[in-house]
């Protein structure tokens, strides 16, 4: 386990970073080490899913319930009916216009600063653990599973549009939209610059558009 942790140090470090505006950075190591051992205790190969990719699951999930914990006893008053706040605008919008209005068009509404409205709906978003499992008893997990086995054709056509790009480009789309980095984060792992990772991923996700449409 320790020879384990040390191999996945950095990327454990990595996602805690995302959430150290809502938890401390040593509460969410920790969890990330608790979901960590929760995925090698649960990881089954016969499901055909890589094995990083299902520890970054549980890491995430572990760390999500570190937030919700947090945020129990965090969030104050004023944030607390603030979102009460938000989610009235909301459900009134909503009916009014016939479906769910827009962050944008709660702002405008309540005339609020649109950044104010998307931090509160962070704070107040539900956190689900890979365990829980619905009506059918499937768990997150076997749901995203369920998908990765391509069960759902429109992750198929993106699974073969990604499989056609080069080395290079798949590092930086994995890197951005798989671990969840940052522009500047994936222009140090990948020695360029901010600029350059921003024209190329444009680039890369038009490349891909394409390659879907004409499909």
């Amino acid at each position: 386990m320790d020879e384990l942790l040390l191999k996945y140090d950095k990327l454990i470090y990595m996602m805690a970073n995302k959430y150290k505006s809502y938890a401390s950075i040593d509460d969410l190591y920790q969890a990330g080490c608790i979901g960590l051992k929760e995925a090698l205790t649960h990881y089954d190969e016969s499901k055909g899913s890589d094995l990083t990719s299902y520890i970054c699951l549980y890491i995430k999930g572990e760390m999500l319930k570190e937030v919700s914990n947090s945020r129990e006893i965090r969030v104050g008053y004023d944030v607390y009916n603030f979102s009460k706040k938000v989610k009235e605008a909301r459900d009134y919008l909503t009916q009014e216009f016939g479906r769910e209005a827009t962050t944008y068009e709660v702002a405008y509404y309540m005339n609020e600063n649109i950044e104010k409205i998307e931090m509160v709906d962070r704070v107040s978003m539900p956190v689900y653990h890979l365990d829980d499992r619905n009506e059918d008893n499937l768990s997150l997990y076997d749901k995203v599973s369920y998908v990765e086995k391509a069960f759902d054709t429109d992750i198929l056509d993106l699974k073969s549009a990604c499989d056609k790009l080069n080395s290079y480009e798949k590092s930086l789309i994995n890197n951005r939209y798989y671990l969840d980095k940052t522009q500047q984060e994936v222009a140090e792992s990948l020695g360029i610059s901010q600029v350059k990772v921003s024209r190329e991923e444009k680039k890369i996700l038009e490349k891909l558009r394409v390659s879907l449409t004409t499909n």
